[in-house]
């Protein structure tokens, strides 16, 4: 269901994922896998989770993704999805 982070959330990515958030931040595992699923798309190279990390539509809300000097379909979709 969730986590606070006085226990250790489990992302397994070969992509640098941090969470910016303190003790007392709840995180969903659901956005926590949205994150990892995100962050083993083609070309991303880093994910910053910020401490409103939560579920979105395919996508976590409240994180930062950095594509590593590549241009990525998957983002113009998102964006058109959101606009």
């Amino acid at each position: 269901m969730g986590n606070s982070h006085n226990q250790t959330p489990s992302i397994s990515s070969s992509v640098d994922i941090k969470l910016i958030s303190s003790l007392n931040n709840w995180i969903e595992d659901e956005a926590l896998q949205q994150s990892q699923k995100t962050a083993d798309l083609d070309g991303i190279v880093a994910v910053a989770g910020m401490p409103d990390l939560h579920l979105g539509r395919g996508y976590p809300v409240g994180a930062a993704f950095f594509p590593g000097g590549k241009s990525i379909q998957h983002w113009s979709e998102m964006i058109l999805a959101v606009v």
